[in-house]
């Protein structure tokens, strides 16, 4: 509910900005090149191309460089449907910005110019791609610092946002007065969180989630301090600030990521698909990340956007096995670096690292149903103290307290907790199968 109000506060004051909230989403527009066929770049970014554009003064508008350059034909779509022909006006190698010249009027009001330089890091703003105009995404200003691409961009203070827009071509930035901010380019692999952060989908950094944290905990102990005692408020305010949220990012780190391995398989036998009919490989990793839903999308469209802007293609593949450290990504790296090196058939070593994926996931179903009659023995035995000692302190509460002044309390204390907590581990370990 946090999250969904924060998102209509935004999107209210970015559209309230002008005088009719749907004026800054007719601004954005889409944008659709046809390439020469002799191009330089048709191989890389292919030969028909579509993004976005923003409309920043009559007649003109603004979009990432690598959707028109060395088009033949340039196409711009409004947000009344109609669409106008457009000739490149302007190009900046520097930005790797594009100007379009509409021939006709597009019908919408320009979006005014802001301050790039002011937008700071963790401060909201709003992209906006043609295909999901009603559907603007909120997303957060991770890091801003120097970007150099392989043949174009040089900037000295570029603009890092997360979550990742699938559309993001050309996708305006928006700040919260309705102005623009930013043109999306690509998505590069060290835009969002590192770690645990990074696999659940959090754009915050580790330092600013802790941050939040230490205010958070600071907070609700004095608060609670006040009827309860202060080591007790500490300790529950430690476990709701630091414990739990730490808790719940890894398990939806957890679930993002088996959600991924899920997908692998699927995304393996597309690329096999394409490598047997004679696509090349570079193709057959963008129809994953066009025709897939996320996560593995976003993961496919970073290799992409790597491959297409210098990176190597085994070192594309190896990043991507770093950034989610699965075994099973890593078992894909290695196969297409074996293939670069060596050649081969790489679709059939393809469709078997699926069939082997589907089978280890299978087993691990099996084996985990086989073994669910131990796991919930490992947890009830675990929790059995915790239980007794909670239904003994709250049925005769001069139990413990009868002889905690006894000079072998405490000893005693520690080496049963010692025992409990061995119990949990050793428990833990013999359910415990890897795969």
């Amino acid at each position: 509910m946090r999250w969904s109000l924060l998102v209509l506060v935004f999107l209210a004051s970015a559209l309230c900005a002008q005088d009719k909230p749907e004026e800054t989403l007719n601004a954005v527009v889409a944008v659709s090149a046809k390439i020469q066929p002799n191009a330089r770049s048709a191989e890389t970014l292919g030969m028909q191309r579509s993004g976005t554009g923003a409309l920043v003064r009559d007649g003109y508008v603004l979009t990432i460089g690598y959707l028109v350059i060395e088009a033949e034909a340039i196409q711009v779509t409004g947000a009344d449907g109609r669409t106008l022909p457009a000739t490149l006006a302007a190009y900046d190698h520097a930005s790797g910005l594009a100007l379009l010249k509409v021939v006709g009027a597009l019908g919408a009001r320009p979006l005014p110019l802001g301050d790039s330089a002011a937008l700071a890091e963790r401060e909201p703003a709003m992209a906006v791609s043609a295909p999901a105009r009603d559907s603007p995404t909120l997303v957060y200003v991770v890091s801003r610092r120097a970007f150099a691409g392989s043949w174009e961009y040089l900037l000295d203070s570029a603009i890092f946002t997360y979550p990742p827009v699938m559309e993001w071509s050309g996708a305006p930035l928006i700040g919260a007065k309705g102005e623009l901010l930013g043109i999306g380019s690509l998505i590069v692999p060290d835009a969002g969180a590192p770690g645990d952060l990074g696999h659940a989908g959090i754009s915050l950094s580790a330092g600013s989630l802790l941050t939040y944290m230490t205010g958070g905990f600071v907070t609700l102990a004095l608060a609670v301090s006040v009827v309860l005692p202060l080591h007790v408020a500490a300790a529950l305010a430690g476990l709701l600030t630091f414990v739990l949220p730490v808790t719940m990012i890894r398990r939806r780190g957890r679930q993002r990521l088996d959600l991924l391995s899920r997908q692998l398989p699927d995304a393996l036998d597309l690329m096999a698909r394409g490598l047997t009919v004679g696509h090349p490989l570079n193709t057959t990793v963008a129809s994953v990340a066009s025709d897939m839903k996320d996560p593995i999308a976003t993961e496919f469209g970073i290799l992409v956007d790597q491959v297409s802007y210098g990176d190597d293609l085994v070192d594309a593949f190896a990043s991507f096995a770093e950034r989610t450290d699965l075994e099973d990504v890593r078992y894909l790296a290695v196969s297409v670096g074996i293939q670069h090196g060596t050649g081969g058939n790489l679709a059939e070593v393809l469709k078997t690292l699926s069939s082997v994926i589907r089978d280890r996931m299978a087993m691990r179903r099996r084996i985990r149903a086989i073994s669910a009659e131990g796991r919930l023995t490992s947890k009830f035995l675990s929790a059995l103290p915790l239980i007794i000692l909670g239904a003994t302190s709250i049925t005769a509460p001069t139990y413990y307290s009868g002889v905690a002044a006894d000079p072998a309390f405490k000893p005693l204390a520690i080496v049963i907790a010692g025992l409990v907590i061995s119990n949990y581990l050793i428990m833990r370990r013999l359910v415990d199968f890897r795969i």
